[in-house]
C-alpha cells in the first residue's frame, strides 16, 4: 500500500522520518483480526488501537521488538 508521508504520520505520529532512514512499516492483510488483537493487546506496544478505516478495513498497529511498525488489517464484510 502506498501512503503519503503526511498521511502516515497522521496515522502513526510515533513514526519518525529522518535523513538516515526510519523504521520499516508493514501492512498485513488477514482474517481473524479480533482474535489476534485480544492475543497481543497488553503484551506488545500497541501504537494504534483497533479502528475502522475510510477504505473499508478494520485495523490496528503495533511496534515490534526491532522497531518495525506492523499494521494488521481485515476487510469489513
Amino acid at each position: 500500500m502506498f501512503q503519503s508521508l503526511i498521511s502516515i504520520q497522521e496515522d502513526l505520529p510515533e513514526l519518525k522520518i529522518s535523513k538516515t532512514g526510519s523504521p520499516g512499516t508493514f501492512f498485513i492483510e488477514m482474517t481473524g483480526i479480533d482474535q489476534l488483537y485480544k492475543q497481543v493487546n497488553g503484551k506488545v506496544e500497541v501504537i494504534s488501537d483497533m479502528r475502522t478505516t475510510f477504505y473499508g478495513k478494520k485495523e490496528f498497529t503495533i511496534k515490534d521488538l526491532n522497531g518495525f511498525f506492523l499494521t494488521f488489517a481485515e476487510d469489513l464484510k
